[in-house]
């Protein structure tokens, strides 16, 4: 198949090497690049313009804009101009669709009062596939330990720990970037940049393993697939 075309680019994806980073001081304590949302202009190193994908990975086009931004940004700050004077973030408002995860809570179903003539409880609950609508609900807002339920009533003997692959982990930061405990952060190991968990912060959400484009992350010895599995299998 032949195409016509004026420009050819060719792409590899590659991860960036963050070692030199971190000791130019250009990121933040989680291993992300600290700088001006508007201008790409480090926040630490006034003279540093960051874009593209080695801030974070997205579409061609993207690093393309980025690298417009920046270009101008550096313009600016060598002839020694306000390089935000006139400069706006163009942020288009689009209606986000409504998803099944976000279902308004359901009505607990209590018992009459004219039988509550005992001291049983008059919460009537969910049966199965009502507990199973409402886990549905979820948002992955991320303290599963904090909640520690599914422990408590024997779902699960104890909340999976996040194991990472060093072998696999790129160290391109994703799992840093998701982390809303501070749990996840880039160290290095024999000159490579590769990800680790803070056992003593996290709060095994799992949202790190989810991020993970190398599936470096996993939770150790986790088997809530199959017995989610076991469950939907026992209402067919």
């Amino acid at each position: 198949m032949d195409l016509e075309g004026d420009v050819l680019i060719i792409t590899v994806g590659q991860a960036p090497d963050r070692s030199l980073l971190q000791m130019e001081g250009v990121l933040d304590a989680r291993g992300r690049f600290d700088v001006d949302q508007l201008t790409l202009q480090s926040m630490g190193k006034p003279w540093v313009f960051v874009g593209g994908d080695v801030r974070k990975v997205g579409f061609m086009v993207d690093a393309m804009g980025e690298g417009l931004v920046t270009a101008e940004s550096i313009d600016r700050y060598l002839r020694g101009v306000d390089i935000k004077e006139g400069r706006v973030r163009d942020l288009e408002a689009y209606q986000i669709p409504l998803r099944r995860s976000y279902k308004p809570e359901p009505e607990v179903p209590w018992m009459p009062p004219e039988d509550r003539m005992h001291f049983q409880l008059l919460e009537k609950g969910f049966t199965l596939r009502e507990a199973i609508e409402e886990a549905r609900r979820c948002v992955a807002c991320g303290p599963c330990l904090s909640c520690n339920a599914c422990v408590s009533i024997g779902f699960q003997k104890s909340l999976s720990p996040v194991e990472v692959d060093v072998a696999r982990c790129s160290g391109c930061g994703h799992c840093v970037y998701v982390c809303n405990y501070y749990s996840a952060h880039l160290i290095a190991i024999a000159g490579k940049i590769v990800s680790e968990t803070d056992m003593f912060k996290c709060k095994s959400c799992g949202m790190c393993v989810v991020a993970c484009p190398s599936q470096a992350r996993t939770m150790v010895d986790d088997d809530t697939a199959e017995r989610i599995a076991t469950v939907y299998s026992s209402l067919a």
